[in-house]
C-alpha cells in the first residue's frame, strides 16, 4: 500500500478486505489512471494562469522602438559599476548615440556622436530616447549670437 492510500482514503482502500484480488488490482489501475488525469487537469490549470499572468503583465509593459538616426541614450554597463571619483552620484546614462542599423529581437547597432565609435549590437531595454538637457539647448541658443558693445 502507497502512503498516498492512506491520505487520500479511496474505497479500494476502505474496502479491501472485502474486494476479491482481481477486482482489487483492477480497482488500483483505475485509481492510477484517474491520477494521471488529475495530474493534466493539474497542468492545464498551471498553464491558464501563467496565460493570464503574462497578460497582465504585457499590458503594463511599454516596448521601445527606434528608428534608423533616432538619438537615444545608452546605459552604462555593467550597471553595478561605479565611478570612483563620483560615487553613487556617477552618471547612469552616456551618449548621445544614432541608430544605425535595427536587428532583430529589438536589437540596435548605434554609433557615437562625434567620436564615431560604433557598438555593434545593443538591446533596447539598455536604450531610450535622447532629449537634450537644459544645459545644451541654452548653450546652443546663445552660441550663435552675437554680444554687441
Amino acid at each position: 500500500m502507497l502512503p498516498i492510500d492512506i491520505n487520500l482514503q479511496s474505497i479500494r482502500v476502505a474496502r479491501q478486505d472485502e474486494i476479491p484480488v482481481v477486482d482489487y488490482w483492477n480497482s488500483l489501475y483505475d485509481e492510477l489512471n484517474e491520477l494521471d488525469d488529475e495530474r493534466l487537469r493539474a497542468l492545464e490549470r498551471v498553464i491558464r494562469r501563467k496565460d493570464v499572468m503574462s497578460k497582465s503583465y504585457n499590458r503594463r509593459v511599454k516596448a521601445k522602438t527606434f528608428a534608423v538616426g533616432d538619438l537615444v541614450w545608452k546605459t552604462i554597463l555593467p550597471m553595478e559599476e561605479k565611478s570612483k571619483t563620483y560615487g553613487k552620484w556617477s552618471p547612469t546614462w552616456e551618449g548621445p548615440y544614432v541608430i544605425d542599423k535595427i536587428y532583430s529581437g529589438n536589437a540596435y547597432k548605434i554609433i557615437e556622436v562625434g567620436l564615431g565609435r560604433r557598438i555593434t549590437s545593443i538591446n533596447a531595454k539598455y536604450l531610450k530616447i535622447y532629449r537634450p538637457g537644459i544645459h545644451e539647448i541654452t548653450f546652443h541658443m546663445f552660441k550663435n549670437t552675437k554680444i554687441s558693445s
